[in-house]
């Protein structure tokens, strides 16, 4: 008789303690997250915190695939040293694959790198080894790219005996919704789902900006195993404060906590709660699933 544990799917934990109070028992690693939410909300800063601290752990077994369609590879390694996520180092020492998505529509690809880090010949070697260049218009070459990267590192792993993890990155989802037809984008994302999620065991975290798009969202949430969403409190907002908040919509395979929690975002750390929040996040959840209405109020309902 098979056991039911050889079906189950491992999970990788984010090492960002808000996240993993909510995530308990970590990110399935075939799961397609989108991060939702309007622009300013802080979607990207958390797919920063999520990067750097996949780098910092130095795991030889995990690797980490940054598709960029919005800006230059050196424009995302220059954000992540302004937020204080330096990353020149742990680039040289551990798996960061770029697809760039963005350089097709410049003239000389790889001036601006070379430019910039032409004294630190190191850190230009190995970003120059792990990039690869892609026109994001056409998706058919797009998609292969990206799954021989992901096969390429899980093969290399597999040849030492060794079970490999990978995340691949997509910012963002709604770029590439702008230079391609909705319906090719929707067929893409939903092969690249299962070829790399669900064939490879490869976390997708995407980027999706609201409101850019209509019915994008309502779409993506439908075929994704996770979402995230972003926004600012409204409650603030009527008083003309931008507060952000998050929280976990869904989570196919793995338990989630689903509150809404304001948070701010502090250099060198990322997304932030208070500790004391953190401590009782979980138990005052439990509480609100244990909640029953009085007889009083049941009998409302029912009008």
């Amino acid at each position: 008789m098979i056991e039911l544990s050889c079906f189950k799917v491992s999970s990788k934990m984010t090492n960002i303690p808000i996240l993993d109070v909510l995530l308990p028992e970590g990110i399935p690693n075939n799961n397609f997250i989108v991060l939702n939410g309007e622009p300013g909300t802080g979607k990207r800063v958390l797919v920063q915190q999520i990067i750097y601290n996949r780098l910092k752990m130095a795991d030889p077994l995990d690797q980490v695939i940054y598709f960029t369609l919005e800006d230059s590879v050196l424009s995302k390694i220059q954000q992540l040293n302004a937020m204080g996520f330096n990353c020149n180092e742990v680039v040289k020492k551990h798996e960061l694959c770029f697809i760039d998505g963005f350089s097709f529509r410049m003239t000389d690809i790889e001036r601006d790198l070379q430019l910039k880090y032409e004294e630190d010949k190191e850190l230009w070697i190995k970003l120059k080894s792990c990039m690869v260049t892609v026109n994001p218009t056409d998706l058919r070459t797009l998609l292969n790219k990206i799954t021989t990267t992901v096969s390429n590192f899980r093969e290399k792993i597999f040849k030492q005996n060794k079970i490999p993890t990978c995340i691949l990155i997509i910012d963002s989802l709604t770029e590439l919704m702008t230079i391609n037809k909705k319906e090719h984008v929707f067929e893409f994302l939903k092969a690249l789902r299962a070829r790399v999620c669900k064939e490879n065991s490869t976390q997708i975290i995407g980027i999706n900006h609201v409101g850019v798009i209509e019915k994008f969202e309502s779409v993506l949430s439908y075929f994704v195993d996770g979402i995230i969403d972003f926004r600012f409190d409204p409650v603030f907002m009527n008083k003309g404060i931008l507060m952000k908040q998050f929280r976990i919509r869904k989570l196919s395979g793995a338990k989630s906590i689903n509150l809404w929690l304001n948070y701010k975002i502090e250099k060198g750390i990322g997304i932030t709660v208070p500790q004391k929040i953190l401590e009782r996040i979980g138990e005052e959840f439990e509480e609100l699933l244990k909640f029953e209405p009085k007889i009083g109020e049941k009998e409302k309902d029912k009008c």
